[in-house]
Protein backbone atom coordinates (compact mmCIF):
# COMPACT_ATOMS: atom_id res chain seq x y z
CA UNK A 1 0.00 0.00 0.00
CA UNK A 2 1.20 3.24 -1.00
CA UNK A 3 1.92 5.70 1.84
CA UNK A 4 -0.16 9.24 1.92
CA UNK A 5 1.30 12.47 1.41
CA UNK A 6 1.87 12.88 5.34
CA UNK A 7 3.13 16.68 4.54
CA UNK A 8 -0.65 17.29 2.64
CA UNK A 9 -2.25 14.62 4.97
CA UNK A 10 -0.58 15.32 8.07
CA UNK A 11 -3.24 17.62 9.77
CA UNK A 12 -5.97 15.12 8.90
CA UNK A 13 -4.30 12.16 10.28
CA UNK A 14 -3.04 14.67 13.66
CA UNK A 15 -7.01 14.94 14.12
CA UNK A 16 -7.40 10.89 14.18
CA UNK A 17 -4.33 10.62 16.21
CA UNK A 18 -5.70 13.00 18.99
CA UNK A 19 -8.86 10.84 18.96
CA UNK A 20 -7.04 7.51 19.22
CA UNK A 21 -4.50 8.54 22.10
CA UNK A 22 -7.72 10.05 24.18
CA UNK A 23 -8.76 6.47 24.26
CA UNK A 24 -7.44 3.54 26.63
CA UNK A 25 -3.98 1.49 24.40
CA UNK A 26 -6.40 -1.53 24.23
CA UNK A 27 -9.82 0.32 22.83
CA UNK A 28 -7.71 2.05 19.98
CA UNK A 29 -7.91 -0.80 17.55
CA UNK A 30 -11.43 -1.07 17.88
CA UNK A 31 -11.87 2.55 17.42
CA UNK A 32 -9.59 2.51 14.10
CA UNK A 33 -11.97 -0.70 12.66
CA UNK A 34 -14.94 1.48 13.19
CA UNK A 35 -13.99 4.16 11.39
CA UNK A 36 -15.03 3.23 8.09
CA UNK A 37 -14.18 6.61 6.64
CA UNK A 38 -10.71 7.07 7.15
CA UNK A 39 -9.18 6.75 3.74
CA UNK A 40 -6.74 3.40 3.55
CA UNK A 41 -3.41 6.00 3.54
CA UNK A 42 -3.90 7.78 5.96
CA UNK A 43 -5.48 4.21 8.27
CA UNK A 44 -2.30 2.79 7.25
CA UNK A 45 -0.24 5.79 8.81
CA UNK A 46 -2.54 5.81 11.80
CA UNK A 47 -2.08 2.34 12.28
CA UNK A 48 1.52 2.37 12.15
CA UNK A 49 2.06 5.49 14.21
CA UNK A 50 -0.26 3.75 17.06
CA UNK A 51 1.71 0.73 16.78
CA UNK A 52 5.27 2.56 17.66
CA UNK A 53 3.31 4.32 20.65
CA UNK A 54 1.69 0.98 22.04
CA UNK A 55 5.72 0.20 22.57
CA UNK A 56 6.54 3.84 24.04
CA UNK A 57 3.91 3.41 26.34
CA UNK A 58 4.88 -0.17 27.00
CA UNK A 59 7.00 -1.67 30.77
CA UNK A 60 9.87 -0.47 28.53
CA UNK A 61 8.65 3.43 28.57
CA UNK A 62 11.98 4.57 30.30
CA UNK A 63 14.29 2.48 28.28
CA UNK A 64 13.99 3.63 24.28
CA UNK A 65 11.48 5.27 21.91
CA UNK A 66 11.45 2.56 18.80
CA UNK A 67 14.68 2.76 16.64
CA UNK A 68 14.77 4.45 13.94
CA UNK A 69 14.12 3.11 10.38
CA UNK A 70 17.29 1.64 8.72
CA UNK A 71 15.68 2.85 5.45
CA UNK A 72 13.58 6.07 4.66
CA UNK A 73 10.18 5.21 3.12
CA UNK A 74 9.89 6.36 -0.34
CA UNK A 75 8.47 9.78 0.32
CA UNK A 76 11.43 11.07 2.36
CA UNK A 77 14.45 10.33 0.44
CA UNK A 78 18.57 10.15 2.46
CA UNK A 79 18.66 13.87 1.25
CA UNK A 80 15.09 15.00 2.61
CA UNK A 81 16.20 16.83 5.87
CA UNK A 82 14.53 19.68 8.09
CA UNK A 83 14.23 23.40 6.69
CA UNK A 84 12.22 26.45 6.77
CA UNK A 85 8.34 25.22 5.86
CA UNK A 86 9.18 21.76 6.57
CA UNK A 87 5.92 20.24 8.72
CA UNK A 88 7.22 18.02 11.67
CA UNK A 89 4.44 16.46 13.35
CA UNK A 90 1.85 19.13 13.75
CA UNK A 91 4.40 21.78 13.72
CA UNK A 92 6.23 23.48 10.85
CA UNK A 93 9.35 24.83 11.14
CA UNK A 94 10.15 28.91 10.70
CA UNK A 95 13.69 29.44 11.47
CA UNK A 96 17.15 27.61 12.35
CA UNK A 97 17.99 28.38 16.50
CA UNK A 98 21.01 26.29 16.78
CA UNK A 99 22.72 23.33 16.07
CA UNK A 100 24.90 20.84 18.26
CA UNK A 101 26.48 17.78 17.20
CA UNK A 102 23.43 15.64 18.07
CA UNK A 103 20.93 17.84 17.10
CA UNK A 104 18.84 20.86 15.85
CA UNK A 105 17.02 22.84 17.40
CA UNK A 106 14.36 24.94 15.06
CA UNK A 107 11.47 27.58 16.07
CA UNK A 108 8.56 25.98 14.88
CA UNK A 109 4.46 27.23 15.40
CA UNK A 110 1.72 24.41 15.23
CA UNK A 111 0.22 24.11 11.86
CA UNK A 112 -3.06 22.13 12.58
CA UNK A 113 -5.75 24.35 13.33
CA UNK A 114 -5.30 24.08 17.19
CA UNK A 115 -4.06 27.82 18.94
CA UNK A 116 -0.45 28.23 17.63
CA UNK A 117 2.35 29.75 20.05
CA UNK A 118 5.77 29.40 18.59
CA UNK A 119 8.34 26.29 20.12
CA UNK A 120 11.47 25.14 20.48
CA UNK A 121 11.78 22.12 17.96
CA UNK A 122 14.28 19.65 18.52
CA UNK A 123 15.72 17.09 16.08
CA UNK A 124 18.02 14.53 15.93
CA UNK A 125 20.57 14.61 13.13
CA UNK A 126 19.05 12.45 10.49
CA UNK A 127 22.85 10.12 10.76
CA UNK A 128 22.49 9.47 13.67
CA UNK A 129 20.23 6.23 13.47
CA UNK A 130 18.07 4.67 15.73
CA UNK A 131 20.15 4.72 19.04
CA UNK A 132 19.98 8.51 18.77
CA UNK A 133 16.57 7.88 19.14
CA UNK A 134 16.81 5.95 22.50
CA UNK A 135 18.40 9.67 23.59
CA UNK A 136 15.49 11.39 22.40
CA UNK A 137 13.29 9.37 24.27
CA UNK A 138 14.87 9.37 27.45
CA UNK A 139 15.59 13.05 27.13
CA UNK A 140 11.41 13.30 26.52
CA UNK A 141 10.88 11.56 29.39
CA UNK A 142 13.07 13.45 31.64
CA UNK A 143 11.78 16.72 30.80
CA UNK A 144 8.33 15.37 31.42
CA UNK A 145 8.66 14.97 34.84
CA UNK A 146 10.02 18.45 35.91
CA UNK A 147 7.41 21.17 35.99
CA UNK A 148 9.59 24.17 37.59
CA UNK A 149 9.70 27.71 36.90
CA UNK A 150 13.50 27.68 35.94
CA UNK A 151 12.95 24.71 33.85
CA UNK A 152 12.33 25.28 30.16
CA UNK A 153 8.96 22.97 29.55
CA UNK A 154 8.42 20.03 27.35
CA UNK A 155 5.08 21.00 25.49
CA UNK A 156 4.80 17.82 23.38
CA UNK A 157 6.76 15.13 21.56
CA UNK A 158 6.40 12.35 18.63
CA UNK A 159 7.48 10.78 15.45
CA UNK A 160 7.50 12.00 12.45
CA UNK A 161 6.50 10.06 9.68
CA UNK A 162 9.54 8.19 9.04
CA UNK A 163 9.55 7.32 12.81
CA UNK A 164 12.37 10.05 13.50
CA UNK A 165 11.54 11.69 17.42
CA UNK A 166 10.93 15.12 17.79
CA UNK A 167 10.50 17.26 20.73
CA UNK A 168 8.56 20.48 21.18
CA UNK A 169 9.57 22.50 24.39
CA UNK A 170 9.02 25.78 25.71
CA UNK A 171 11.05 28.80 23.04
CA UNK A 172 13.11 30.73 25.93
CA UNK A 173 14.20 34.33 24.71
CA UNK A 174 17.50 35.15 25.83
CA UNK A 175 21.27 35.36 26.46
CA UNK A 176 23.43 32.63 28.14
CA UNK A 177 23.57 33.82 31.68
CA UNK A 178 27.63 35.04 31.13
CA UNK A 179 26.93 37.09 28.53
CA UNK A 180 23.59 38.18 30.11
CA UNK A 181 25.49 39.49 33.62
CA UNK A 182 27.66 41.36 31.36
CA UNK A 183 25.47 43.17 29.50
CA UNK A 184 23.54 44.05 32.30
CA UNK A 185 26.50 45.43 34.17
CA UNK A 186 25.27 42.94 37.11
CA UNK A 187 26.99 43.21 40.84
CA UNK A 188 28.16 40.20 42.40
CA UNK A 189 25.39 39.99 44.13
CA UNK A 190 23.18 40.26 40.96
CA UNK A 191 25.37 37.79 39.64
CA UNK A 192 24.63 35.21 43.21
CA UNK A 193 21.10 35.96 42.89
CA UNK A 194 20.92 34.17 39.27
CA UNK A 195 22.96 31.38 40.58
CA UNK A 196 20.73 30.84 42.90
CA UNK A 197 18.24 30.07 40.37
CA UNK A 198 20.21 27.60 38.62
CA UNK A 199 20.42 26.54 42.23
CA UNK A 200 16.95 26.22 42.79
CA UNK A 201 16.32 24.39 39.10
CA UNK A 202 19.18 21.73 39.49
CA UNK A 203 17.88 20.42 43.44
CA UNK A 204 14.52 20.55 41.60
CA UNK A 205 15.75 17.88 39.05
CA UNK A 206 17.97 16.04 41.48
CA UNK A 207 14.56 15.28 43.80
CA UNK A 208 13.36 13.63 40.98
CA UNK A 209 16.43 11.51 40.77
CA UNK A 210 17.93 13.23 37.16
CA UNK A 211 21.28 14.89 37.24
CA UNK A 212 21.91 17.17 34.78
CA UNK A 213 25.52 16.71 33.33
CA UNK A 214 26.15 19.26 31.63
CA UNK A 215 25.79 22.49 32.91
CA UNK A 216 26.98 25.41 31.21
CA UNK A 217 26.36 29.23 30.26
CA UNK A 218 25.07 28.01 26.84
CA UNK A 219 22.45 25.48 28.93
CA UNK A 220 21.70 28.42 31.60
CA UNK A 221 19.79 31.30 29.75
CA UNK A 222 18.42 34.11 31.40
CA UNK A 223 15.39 36.07 29.69
CA UNK A 224 15.05 39.76 29.32
CA UNK A 225 12.93 39.95 32.84
CA UNK A 226 15.69 38.43 34.45
CA UNK A 227 14.18 34.50 34.93
CA UNK A 228 16.97 32.29 34.36
CA UNK A 229 15.74 29.02 32.46
CA UNK A 230 17.55 25.25 32.25
CA UNK A 231 17.72 24.11 29.21
CA UNK A 232 18.97 20.94 27.14
CA UNK A 233 18.68 17.70 29.39
CA UNK A 234 20.27 15.76 26.60
CA UNK A 235 22.75 14.30 28.22
CA UNK A 236 20.67 14.03 31.47
CA UNK A 237 20.53 10.67 33.76
CA UNK A 238 18.07 9.00 36.25
CA UNK A 239 20.01 8.47 39.37
CA UNK A 240 18.28 4.86 39.43
CA UNK A 241 18.61 4.34 35.57
CA UNK A 242 21.76 2.71 35.43
CA UNK A 243 21.34 -0.29 36.88
CA UNK A 244 17.86 -0.96 35.55
CA UNK A 245 16.40 -2.65 32.49
CA UNK A 246 17.58 0.16 30.16
CA UNK A 247 20.97 0.96 28.52
CA UNK A 248 23.56 3.42 30.33
CA UNK A 249 23.76 6.45 28.72
CA UNK A 250 27.09 6.45 28.16
CA UNK A 251 26.22 3.52 25.90
CA UNK A 252 23.69 5.47 23.83
CA UNK A 253 25.97 8.34 23.29
CA UNK A 254 29.66 7.77 24.45
CA UNK A 255 31.25 10.55 27.08
CA UNK A 256 28.82 12.95 26.27
CA UNK A 257 30.05 16.12 28.01
CA UNK A 258 31.57 19.99 27.99
CA UNK A 259 35.25 19.43 29.01
CA UNK A 260 35.77 22.60 30.30
CA UNK A 261 32.71 22.65 32.98
CA UNK A 262 33.17 18.70 33.25
CA UNK A 263 33.54 17.64 36.66
CA UNK A 264 37.67 15.16 37.74
CA UNK A 265 34.94 11.90 37.60
CA UNK A 266 33.05 12.45 34.39
CA UNK A 267 36.63 13.04 33.02
CA UNK A 268 37.81 9.99 34.46
CA UNK A 269 34.51 8.02 33.22
CA UNK A 270 33.45 7.66 36.94
CA UNK A 271 29.65 6.61 37.98
CA UNK A 272 28.09 10.39 38.33
CA UNK A 273 25.61 11.37 41.28
CA UNK A 274 24.49 14.82 42.41
CA UNK A 275 28.34 16.18 42.97
CA UNK A 276 28.43 16.79 39.63
CA UNK A 277 26.46 19.29 39.06
CA UNK A 278 27.77 21.05 42.11
CA UNK A 279 31.45 20.70 40.20
CA UNK A 280 29.63 22.61 37.37
CA UNK A 281 27.95 24.63 39.15
CA UNK A 282 30.71 25.81 40.79
CA UNK A 283 32.58 26.58 37.64
CA UNK A 284 29.89 28.43 36.40
CA UNK A 285 29.95 30.87 39.51
CA UNK A 286 33.31 31.21 39.02
CA UNK A 287 33.45 32.30 35.57
CA UNK A 288 30.55 34.94 36.21
CA UNK A 289 32.37 35.83 39.97
CA UNK A 290 35.87 36.06 38.62
CA UNK A 291 35.48 36.83 34.89
CA UNK A 292 37.59 34.21 33.64
CA UNK A 293 37.57 30.13 33.62
CA UNK A 294 39.53 28.33 37.24
CA UNK A 295 42.14 26.79 34.50
CA UNK A 296 44.24 28.62 32.05
CA UNK A 297 46.21 26.49 29.60
CA UNK A 298 49.01 27.14 27.64
CA UNK A 299 48.30 24.88 24.62
CA UNK A 300 44.13 25.33 24.89
CA UNK A 301 44.26 21.22 23.98
CA UNK A 302 41.78 19.25 25.62
CA UNK A 303 44.51 16.94 26.92
CA UNK A 304 45.89 19.74 28.80
CA UNK A 305 42.38 20.71 30.08
CA UNK A 306 41.47 17.45 31.47
CA UNK A 307 45.03 16.94 33.30
CA UNK A 308 44.13 20.50 34.88
CA UNK A 309 40.66 19.55 36.13
CA UNK A 310 42.12 15.98 37.54
CA UNK A 311 45.14 17.59 39.08
CA UNK A 312 45.57 21.70 39.17
CA UNK A 313 44.92 23.10 41.81
CA UNK A 314 42.01 25.65 41.79
CA UNK A 315 43.37 29.39 41.73
CA UNK A 316 41.49 31.75 44.66
CA UNK A 317 38.84 33.72 42.38
CA UNK A 318 39.88 36.87 44.28
CA UNK A 319 42.99 36.03 42.99
CA UNK A 320 42.19 36.10 39.43
CA UNK A 321 39.66 37.97 38.94
CA UNK A 322 39.82 40.07 35.99
CA UNK A 323 37.91 43.24 37.70
CA UNK A 324 40.44 44.52 40.14
CA UNK A 325 37.94 46.55 42.22
CA UNK A 326 35.90 42.94 42.58
CA UNK A 327 38.44 41.09 44.31
CA UNK A 328 37.73 42.49 47.19
CA UNK A 329 34.33 41.27 47.15
CA UNK A 330 35.34 37.82 46.63
CA UNK A 331 37.98 37.45 49.28
CA UNK A 332 36.85 35.40 52.44
CA UNK A 333 33.23 34.05 52.13
CA UNK A 334 32.91 33.79 48.14
CA UNK A 335 36.47 31.84 48.30
CA UNK A 336 35.52 29.72 50.23
CA UNK A 337 32.03 28.75 48.54
CA UNK A 338 33.69 28.40 45.35
CA UNK A 339 36.28 26.34 46.44
CA UNK A 340 34.28 23.91 48.55
CA UNK A 341 32.01 23.21 44.93
CA UNK A 342 35.34 22.61 43.37
CA UNK A 343 36.70 20.21 44.97
CA UNK A 344 38.62 17.48 43.49
CA UNK A 345 37.17 14.58 45.73
CA UNK A 346 33.62 14.42 44.98
CA UNK A 347 32.43 13.77 48.58
CA UNK A 348 34.59 16.90 50.13
CA UNK A 349 31.99 19.33 48.33
CA UNK A 350 28.80 20.49 48.88
CA UNK A 351 26.58 16.95 49.49
CA UNK A 352 23.78 18.63 47.49
CA UNK A 353 22.90 21.47 45.53
CA UNK A 354 20.68 22.80 48.56
CA UNK A 355 23.82 23.37 50.71
CA UNK A 356 25.71 25.02 48.08
CA UNK A 357 22.60 27.67 47.49
CA UNK A 358 22.47 27.96 51.16
CA UNK A 359 25.99 29.32 51.80
CA UNK A 360 25.32 31.54 48.83
CA UNK A 361 22.51 32.63 50.97
CA UNK A 362 24.16 32.86 54.03
CA UNK A 363 26.67 34.79 52.24
CA UNK A 364 23.92 37.56 51.07
CA UNK A 365 22.42 37.79 54.21
CA UNK A 366 25.74 38.22 56.37
CA UNK A 367 25.69 35.01 58.45
CA UNK A 368 28.80 32.96 58.72
CA UNK A 369 28.96 30.13 55.10
CA UNK A 370 29.46 26.60 56.35
CA UNK A 371 32.52 26.08 53.75
CA UNK A 372 34.75 28.36 56.25
CA UNK A 373 35.86 27.53 59.53
CA UNK A 374 33.66 28.61 62.12
CA UNK A 375 35.90 30.22 64.63
CA UNK A 376 35.24 32.83 67.27
CA UNK A 377 36.72 35.33 65.38
CA UNK A 378 35.04 34.39 62.08
CA UNK A 379 31.45 34.02 63.77
CA UNK A 380 32.21 37.31 65.72
CA UNK A 381 33.07 39.08 62.60
CA UNK A 382 29.81 37.72 60.73
CA UNK A 383 28.08 39.17 63.46
CA UNK A 384 29.58 42.53 63.37
CA UNK A 385 29.22 42.58 59.63
CA UNK A 386 25.40 42.48 60.13
CA UNK A 387 25.14 44.91 62.98
CA UNK A 388 27.59 47.51 63.00
CA UNK A 389 26.74 50.12 64.36
CA UNK A 390 25.32 48.34 67.38
CA UNK A 391 27.71 45.82 68.03
CA UNK A 392 30.25 49.02 68.00
CA UNK A 393 28.70 50.95 70.30
CA UNK A 394 28.05 48.04 72.54
CA UNK A 395 31.71 46.35 72.41
CA UNK A 396 33.34 49.66 73.34
CA UNK A 397 30.48 49.98 76.28
CA UNK A 398 31.21 46.78 77.23
CA UNK A 399 35.09 47.13 77.26
CA UNK A 400 35.03 50.36 79.07
CA UNK A 401 33.10 48.24 81.93
CA UNK A 402 35.63 45.61 81.72
CA UNK A 403 37.90 48.13 82.80
CA UNK A 404 36.04 49.56 85.53
CA UNK A 405 35.45 52.64 83.95
CA UNK A 406 32.21 54.25 83.11
CA UNK A 407 34.21 57.85 83.20
CA UNK A 408 32.74 60.68 80.68
CA UNK A 409 34.93 61.89 78.26
CA UNK A 410 36.99 65.16 79.21
CA UNK A 411 35.32 67.65 77.35
CA UNK A 412 31.22 67.41 76.36
CA UNK A 413 32.22 68.85 72.94
CA UNK A 414 35.07 66.16 72.40
CA UNK A 415 32.29 63.44 73.48
CA UNK A 416 30.09 64.73 70.90
CA UNK A 417 33.11 64.70 68.29
CA UNK A 418 34.18 61.31 69.56
CA UNK A 419 30.68 60.13 68.53
CA UNK A 420 30.45 61.18 65.13
CA UNK A 421 33.67 60.31 64.36
CA UNK A 422 32.86 56.36 65.88
CA UNK A 423 29.33 56.94 63.87
CA UNK A 424 31.01 58.00 61.00
CA UNK A 425 33.30 55.01 60.67
CA UNK A 426 30.35 52.42 61.22
CA UNK A 427 28.00 54.20 59.06
CA UNK A 428 31.19 54.40 55.68
CA UNK A 429 31.86 52.31 53.59
CA UNK A 430 35.93 53.01 53.57
CA UNK A 431 38.75 50.60 54.49
CA UNK A 432 38.34 52.58 58.13
CA UNK A 433 35.20 50.97 59.32
CA UNK A 434 36.59 47.39 58.35
CA UNK A 435 39.26 47.96 59.84
CA UNK A 436 37.72 49.41 63.14
CA UNK A 437 35.25 46.35 63.00
CA UNK A 438 38.13 44.23 62.74
CA UNK A 439 39.72 45.43 66.15
CA UNK A 440 36.43 45.40 67.38
CA UNK A 441 35.76 41.51 66.90
CA UNK A 442 39.30 40.79 67.51
CA UNK A 443 37.93 42.51 71.39
CA UNK A 444 34.52 40.70 71.55
CA UNK A 445 36.49 37.16 71.13
CA UNK A 446 38.99 37.57 73.65
CA UNK A 447 39.27 36.46 76.83
CA UNK A 448 37.68 38.62 79.10
CA UNK A 449 39.86 38.28 82.00
CA UNK A 450 42.33 39.56 79.84
CA UNK A 451 40.43 42.92 79.23
CA UNK A 452 40.07 43.33 82.59
CA UNK A 453 44.12 43.59 82.99
CA UNK A 454 44.46 47.61 82.64
CA UNK A 455 46.85 47.36 79.61
CA UNK A 456 44.56 44.44 78.62
CA UNK A 457 42.73 46.20 75.18
CA UNK A 458 46.14 48.10 74.51
CA UNK A 459 48.00 44.75 74.04
CA UNK A 460 45.26 43.74 71.54
CA UNK A 461 45.48 46.83 69.79
CA UNK A 462 49.44 46.76 69.72
CA UNK A 463 48.95 43.45 68.26
CA UNK A 464 47.37 44.76 65.33
CA UNK A 465 48.51 48.08 64.60
CA UNK A 466 51.81 47.48 62.94
CA UNK A 467 49.84 45.21 60.36
CA UNK A 468 47.51 48.38 60.22
CA UNK A 469 49.92 50.82 59.21
CA UNK A 470 51.28 48.95 56.18
CA UNK A 471 47.79 47.89 54.89
CA UNK A 472 47.18 51.88 55.10
CA UNK A 473 49.88 52.63 53.31
CA UNK A 474 49.47 55.71 50.36
CA UNK A 475 46.17 56.06 52.34
CA UNK A 476 47.46 58.86 55.13
CA UNK A 477 44.06 60.10 55.25
CA UNK A 478 42.19 56.76 56.32
CA UNK A 479 45.04 56.34 58.85
CA UNK A 480 44.54 59.42 60.58
CA UNK A 481 40.73 58.92 60.49
CA UNK A 482 41.37 55.02 62.52
CA UNK A 483 43.82 56.69 64.74
CA UNK A 484 41.37 59.64 65.76
CA UNK A 485 38.65 57.17 66.81
CA UNK A 486 40.71 55.06 68.49
CA UNK A 487 43.17 57.49 70.43
CA UNK A 488 40.06 59.14 71.69
CA UNK A 489 38.41 56.05 73.21
CA UNK A 490 41.62 54.61 74.29
CA UNK A 491 41.60 57.09 77.66
CA UNK A 492 38.36 56.02 78.88
CA UNK A 493 39.34 51.87 78.91
CA UNK A 494 42.28 52.78 81.16
CA UNK A 495 45.34 51.31 79.29
CA UNK A 496 47.04 55.15 79.43
CA UNK A 497 50.65 53.38 78.43
CA UNK A 498 48.62 52.31 74.78
CA UNK A 499 46.93 55.38 74.66
CA UNK A 500 49.56 57.39 75.17
CA UNK A 501 51.64 55.77 72.54
CA UNK A 502 48.83 55.53 70.20
CA UNK A 503 47.90 59.22 70.78
CA UNK A 504 51.74 59.93 69.80
CA UNK A 505 51.65 58.41 66.48
CA UNK A 506 48.52 60.44 65.81
CA UNK A 507 49.80 63.68 66.30
CA UNK A 508 53.10 63.21 64.91
CA UNK A 509 51.34 62.15 61.80
CA UNK A 510 49.38 64.94 61.68
CA UNK A 511 51.88 67.33 62.14
CA UNK A 512 53.64 65.76 59.54
CA UNK A 513 50.78 65.60 57.08
CA UNK A 514 50.24 69.61 57.54
CA UNK A 515 46.63 68.79 59.17
CA UNK A 516 43.76 71.28 60.04
CA UNK A 517 45.29 73.18 63.01
CA UNK A 518 42.05 71.79 64.88
CA UNK A 519 42.43 68.60 64.40
CA UNK A 520 46.15 69.09 66.25
CA UNK A 521 44.95 70.78 68.54
CA UNK A 522 41.95 68.30 69.89
CA UNK A 523 44.59 65.60 69.73
CA UNK A 524 47.29 67.62 71.61
CA UNK A 525 44.21 68.35 74.24
CA UNK A 526 43.27 64.65 74.60
CA UNK A 527 47.22 63.77 74.88
CA UNK A 528 47.87 66.28 77.59
CA UNK A 529 44.80 64.56 79.81
CA UNK A 530 46.95 61.15 79.22
CA UNK A 531 50.17 62.35 80.23
CA UNK A 532 48.78 64.06 82.75
CA UNK A 533 47.45 60.93 84.51
CA UNK A 534 50.84 59.48 83.33
CA UNK A 535 52.64 61.82 85.79
CA UNK A 536 54.24 63.57 82.85
CA UNK A 537 53.80 66.83 84.07
CA UNK A 538 56.70 68.88 81.82
CA UNK A 539 55.99 66.77 78.90
CA UNK A 540 52.25 67.94 79.22
CA UNK A 541 53.23 71.51 79.55
CA UNK A 542 55.67 71.35 76.20
CA UNK A 543 52.83 69.65 74.42
CA UNK A 544 50.38 72.50 75.01
CA UNK A 545 52.67 75.29 74.59
CA UNK A 546 53.56 73.50 71.21
CA UNK A 547 49.91 73.48 70.58
CA UNK A 548 49.23 77.41 71.34
CA UNK A 549 52.17 78.36 69.74
CA UNK A 550 50.81 76.23 66.33
CA UNK A 551 47.19 77.56 66.83
CA UNK A 552 46.51 80.41 64.08
CA UNK A 553 44.94 83.72 65.47
CA UNK A 554 40.94 84.43 65.33
CA UNK A 555 37.65 83.57 66.49
CA UNK A 556 37.05 80.21 64.93
CA UNK A 557 40.05 78.92 67.54
CA UNK A 558 39.24 80.47 70.37
CA UNK A 559 37.50 77.47 71.97
CA UNK A 560 40.38 75.42 71.52
CA UNK A 561 42.71 78.66 72.15
CA UNK A 562 40.76 78.80 75.79
CA UNK A 563 41.06 75.27 76.50
CA UNK A 564 44.30 74.72 76.21
CA UNK A 565 45.31 77.69 78.44
CA UNK A 566 43.18 76.33 80.87
CA UNK A 567 45.37 73.58 80.67
CA UNK A 568 48.64 75.65 80.40
CA UNK A 569 47.87 77.41 83.38
CA UNK A 570 46.87 74.41 85.52
CA UNK A 571 49.95 72.94 84.80
CA UNK A 572 51.82 76.28 85.16
CA UNK A 573 51.31 76.25 88.75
Amino acid sequence: MELPDLENDWPAISALLDEALALPGSARGAWLDARTDVEPARRSAVERILSRQAAIESDDFLGALPPLMHGLPPTLGATDEAGVGTLVGPYRISALLGEGGMSTVWRARRDDGRPARDIALKLPLWTWGGRFAERMARERDILATLEHAHIARLYDAGLDAAGRPWLAMELVEGRPIDAACEQAGATVDDRLASLLQVCEAVAHAHARLVVHRDLKPNNIVVTPQGQVKLLDFGVARLLDGADGAGPALTELSGRALTPAFASPEQIRGEPLGVATDVYSIGVVAFLLLAGRMPYQMRRGSAAELEEAIEHASVPRASDVAVDPARRRELRGDLDAILAKALRKDAAERYPSVEALADDIRRHLDGRPVTARPQGRTYLAGRFVARHRAGVVASALVALALAGGLGVALWQAAEARHAQQLAERAVKSKTAVQDMLLEIVAVAVTADPEKLRQPDGFGRLLEAKFDELEARFKGRPDDWLDLLEVISTRLPQYGDLECSYAVGERYLALLQSSHADPRRIARAALNQVQVVRKLGGTKMALRLVTTALAQLPPGADYASLRSALTAQHDALAR
